[in-house]
């Protein structure tokens, strides 16, 4: 279709694998050792993300490629994503009887220094992650958020942004970097603090809107 740009999709929990969790997609994702106690997270140690994603990698290198060998006068950007700190934690976490995800807020009234835990390691897992793309040939990173939506601001601002903006520091500025979140339009102006060049909106949100409160200052995507 000669669209400016392509994206590399790999499950958001792939990474997760780095850190011991057993991740089946049948059709997926579904997590055979979710966290269940303080114990679970600290018995949880990082494998080499280099060694053990480097079949993403190898699909970036070859998707580079191929973009670079299109017959366009235009060049087309790849574009390289992962999940969240937060949204990941929601996924690695049993949920028990809750919905929509709750199980991860309940966690953390219960046992906040074990989750800020899981949250740190994530996201030095998350940057690993981000930066093994770039340096593979992704032109710029986006990172998911998807379920920070459930949180109120004052929850956002404790939870799950300092983690997104630790992976952004960390990535630095190897490339524009992008902040998604499903459900946002009450968090924009958190969003904004993350260190993203840009902020990608939904449907429920107008670009208009999401400009004005991001001060004009950062690129606005997205309102499909």
């Amino acid at each position: 279709f000669y669209l400016d740009a392509a994206i590399l999709f790999a499950d958001i929990l792939l990474p997760a694998e780095c850190l011991g969790f057993q991740i089946d997609f049948n059709p997926g994702p579904k997590v055979a050792n979710p966290v269940r106690r303080t114990a679970d997270i600290s018995a949880l140690t990082q494998t080499d993300v280099s060694t053990d994603m480097r079949y993403v990698f190898d699909a970036v290198r070859m998707i580079r490629n191929e973009l670079d060998g299109l017959e366009s006068k235009e060049p087309k950007t790849l574009i390289g994503f992962a999940g969240a700190p937060w949204t990941l934690a929601c996924y690695l976490l049993d949920q028990g009887p809750y919905k929509h995800f709750a199980g991860t807020q309940v966690f953390a009234e219960e046992s906040p220094e074990a989750l800020h835990l899981l949250l740190a390691m994530l996201s030095e897992l998350t940057a690993e992650y981000l930066i093994g793309q770039i340096e593979s040939g992704a032109q710029m990173v986006q990172l998911f958020d998807t379920w920070s939506g459930n949180l109120s601001e004052d929850d956002y601002r404790r939870w799950a942004l300092p983690y997104a903006r630790r992976v952004f520091e960390t990535v630095g500025t190897r490339c524009p970097r992008a902040l998604y979140i499903n459900g946002s339009a009450h968090l924009l102006s958190a969003m904004a603090e993350s260190g993203a060049e840009a902020l990608s909106v939904d449907w429920r949100t107008s670009i208009a809107a999401a400009r004005e409160v991001s001060g004009g200052k950062l690129v606005i995507q997205g309102n499909l």
